[in-house]
């Protein structure tokens, strides 16, 4: 190995990059490997400290780093928490980094600057905003590689006007942050970030003129995420209307918990690939808005709280690209709705590798054999009955023949919701998946009523063809974790 050329070894170490303990364990064995796995180590050190141990070791080497004004600055105001025997750092591990999270230096501070389990460190209140401000300046100068950067709280307000924060700011992708930060934080990054390609905001809850000019200042801004679980709050129309302003590099919006950005934005964003909405519609005027959406290029469509007839008419819109629809949870469902959504599926998504599809009686079953006959692609299918229009004294062995004899060969994975299958049929699905020789198939049984589950006959039959071979993998569900396996 000592042989082969950094490059080689630093793609082989890339690989390694979540496994510390072999990292580690390679540190020693020459200069060559050692010089090109600290730098992996060291992008998000953070992620490789789990104890107490491992944390003060990271603390003092990062102090150790401070230059000598910061550290008698800090020692002249009674924070000497420097070992005067540690040996200079072989590396300028700053340097290395390329995540820098906000609260990860504070807690680094809180700790450091613990006066009642330091001896050494007296009280003052004084003592953390000194001491962060040394190590933020300390990161701002020397921190060349950072691409990640995460504010969900700041106590050193003004770091991007320390020296060398252009250069280490100018490269971010990922910004992670919360609306409640002080503006003038969103302002100073204005002036240095435009290359954001990832924007994620936390408690969406009221509008920031700052993070507004910061996403208009972006020239490539691509994924847009933000969550919002307070209720009662009014909509964010600035950031709303700065996103409208990156309708051609936008092309992923995800919205979680209540709505914070008015749906007449999402009809904008008319070159989406990704439309992720988890979101409360409990106001019928949004859900208008989303009806209007025309989305040409969308290929991921993930929809929970949202009438299945909105989600047609979303798909409906679409133009032959969509790879996935995910419905997490659906209202007001009709017969009228559910076959809706299945044909409009089928008009619109051949293309398909993974569906949910909700059925409200045997009407829709049938039609699924339209939609396998054109979405030939389907590799991982959702397969919901809607639970109250269902007789427990019938069988929906009707939907196995179906599959048996309509379902795509590339299906590998089948999860079904609230269907209600006799003993006889399911070994008859499995025996003639068997003879069919399709991929081994992994199977799911979703459902929260203990009548849908299976009794220890069905998965006795089950348990047979995982050993033969047929059943990949075999597990029953919960509702909300339809999708869990598969993102």
């Amino acid at each position: 190995m000592a042989k082969l050329t950094h490059d080689c070894l630093y793609i082989i170490f890339e690989e390694l990059e979540d496994d510390s303990n072999t990292l580690y364990s390679c540190l020693l064995m020459n200069r060559t490997i050692c010089e090109t796995v600290i730098p992996i180590l060291w992008r998000d050190p953070w992620k490789f400290c789990q104890n107490n141990n491992k944390l003060k070791i990271l603390y003092n080497t990062i102090i150790s780093l401070l230059p000598p004004d910061s550290k008698l600055l800090l020692i002249n105001n009674d924070i000497n928490i420097f070992n005067t025997f540690s040996p200079k750092p072989l590396f300028n591990y700053i340097s290395y980094l390329k995540t820098l999270n906000a609260i990860d230096i504070d807690n680094m501070i809180k700790d450091l600057t613990d006066f009642q389990k330091y001896t050494y460190i007296k009280y003052n209140p004084n003592n953390k905003f000194l001491l962060g401000k040394e190590i933020m300046k300390m990161i701002m100068n020397l921190g060349l590689n950072l691409r990640i950067l995460s504010l969900y709280k700041c106590n050193v307000k003004e770091f991007y006007k320390f020296p060398g924060a252009r250069e280490c700011l100018k490269n971010i992708v990922k910004l992670e942050c919360t609306i409640n930060l002080d503006p003038s934080i969103f302002y100073g990054l204005a002036q240095i970030c435009h290359n954001i390609k990832y924007l994620y905001i936390n408690d969406c809850i009221r509008d920031n003129e700052g993070l507004a000019t910061l996403i208009e200042a972006q020239k490539n801004l691509q994924y847009f995420t933000y969550e919002k679980f307070y209720n009662n709050h009014p909509l964010c129309k600035r950031i709303g209307n700065a996103l409208e302003k990156k309708t051609d590099s936008l092309i992923s919006l995800e919205a979680y918990g209540n709505i914070a950005i008015c749906c007449s934005t999402f009809t904008k964003l008319t070159n989406l690939k990704i439309l992720k909405l988890k979101v409360d519609l409990s106001n019928g005027c949004q859900e208008e808005f989303l009806r209007s959406l025309s989305l040409p290029n969308l290929e991921r469509l993930y929809l929970s709280c949202h009438s299945l007839y909105t989600i047609s008419k979303i798909i409906q819109q679409t133009k032959g690209e969509l790879l996935e629809i995910r419905i997490g949870s659906e209202k007001n469902i009709s017969s009228e709705d559910t076959l809706m959504l299945i044909k409009s599926i089928t008009q619109h998504c051949s293309n398909l590798i993974l569906a949910t599809i909700i059925c409200y009686d045997y009407n829709d079953i049938k039609e699924l054999k339209k939609l396998f006959s054109v979405c030939t692609k389907i590799e991982k299918l959702v397969l919901i009955h809607y639970t109250f229009n269902t007789n427990y004294e019938f069988y929906d062995d009707d939907l196995l023949d179906i599959l048996i004899d309509c379902a795509p060969l590339t299906l590998n994975s089948l999860k079904v919701e609230c269907f209600n299958f006799s003993t006889e049929s399911l070994e008859d699905f499995f025996e003639k998946w068997k003879l069919k020789q399709q991929k081994p198939l992994s199977f799911y049984n979703i459902s929260e009523e203990e009548y849908f589950s299976f009794n220890n006959e069905k998965k006795l039959i089950v348990n047979k063809y995982i050993k033969e071979g047929v059943i990949k993998k075999f597990e029953e569900i919960d509702p909300y974790a339809r999708f869990t396996d598969w993102d």
